[in-house]
């Protein structure tokens, strides 16, 4: 029996580079196969293409893993990141921009927040603090 290239679910992976695959369609067992790139325990769960060695099924050889969706045509491009504290960091800056908005930190301490409307709320005391402060 020869086969084209087959789908296989990554099981586990061992210190030598071969991981432990299961077909998803073809009627093989479960083998441990060789891999073209290095893959580790992060790529376990993964779907990976599966070609043999002169169409022997018991040389299994994993040629990639197939690409994940990112989003579907549905999704609104949002990104949910739960937690108690979430932390960005970058060596240099770090901008956020949206249309006319915009928001820079840089290394040097520099906080910039521009937009054609800022508008900042507090509902308690709300206190601006620094060397001098500049109105207009």
């Amino acid at each position: 029996m020869r086969f084209g290239v087959v789908l296989a679910r990554i099981r586990g992976t061992r210190e030598d580079g071969r991981v432990q695959i299961s077909f998803l369609s073809a009627d093989l067992p479960d083998a441990w196969a060789q891999c073209l790139s290095p893959l580790d325990e992060s790529s376990t769960d993964r779907i990976c293409a599966v070609q043999f060695v002169g169409g022997d099924t018991t040389q299994p050889i994993v040629m990639g893993l197939l690409l994940e969706p990112t989003s579907s045509d549905n999704d609104d491009g949002a990104t949910a990141v739960a937690g108690k504290r979430i932390v960005i960091e970058a060596q240099q800056e770090i901008e956020l921009r949206c249309g006319d908005a915009r928001i820079l930190l840089t290394r040097d301490g520099i906080v910039q927040i521009r937009g054609t409307y800022v508008t900042s709320h507090a509902s308690a005391t709300q206190r601006i603090r620094g060397g001098s402060v500049q109105l207009n």
